[in-house]
């Protein structure tokens, strides 16, 4: 029968020591990083979810003031100008005052929003023009979507959703006209920021 032999390998006690201590040293790294999710995750819990700032912007509208605000606090709008045109009023359809929005403004060279309206000039309303005021713009902007603001029949052409991002607020009174209230102006929104500590 032959002989069996059996050896065995003793590690140095330094290498013991080394793989010791990376056993503690992997051991301690996994205890600060669960530390720090804890942390973090008891500091995001405790933000106020209020932190931060929509942009807000004010259009001169001449006699009336409308001022905007940025749906969400973040600065996705500042800088952006954002601005109304009054369109010669025309035949628009029965009692309709059309609202189109687009990112231009004819004079501006910056990022820029124009929200043009067209009154109704009467054509096909009986021979009743139909307008709107900044109040009633204001509603119309909220709104975002075809429908009736305050009595008066908007048409809103929103292609790019650009109304999505903005309110609009105003208790004006008088009414939007080509060459007079509301017509090229604007004003350039700022002041957004996303939640700081």
């Amino acid at each position: 029968m032959p002989h069996q032999y059996t050896k065995t390998y003793t590690l140095p006690s330094e290498s013991r020591y080394t793989n010791s201590m990376l056993k503690r040293n992997i051991s301690q790294t996994n205890s600060d990083l669960k530390g720090l999710i804890a942390s973090h995750n008891e500091l995001d819990a405790a933000l106020p979810s209020n932190t931060g700032l929509k942009p807000t912007g004010i259009i001169d509208a001449g006699t009336d003031l409308i001022t905007l605000t940025g749906v969400d606090k973040d600065s996705f709008l500042n800088g952006m100008v954002i601005g109304t045109e009054v369109i010669a009023a025309a035949a628009n359809p029965l009692a309709t005052v059309i609202i189109l929005v687009t990112k231009d403004l004819t004079g501006l060279t910056s990022n820029k929003i124009a929200i043009s309206v067209t009154p109704n000039d009467g054509t096909n309303n009986t021979a009743t023009p139909v307008g709107l005021t900044t109040a009633q713009l204001a509603l119309a902007i909220n709104g975002g979507i075809s429908a009736t603001y305050d009595g008066i029949a908007c048409t809103i052409t929103d292609a790019e959703g650009w109304l999505e991002h903005i309110t609009a607020s105003s208790d004006g009174t008088v009414t939007l006209a080509h060459s007079g209230e509301g017509d090229s102006d604007y004003c350039v929104m700022n002041g957004g920021r996303i939640n700081t500590i």
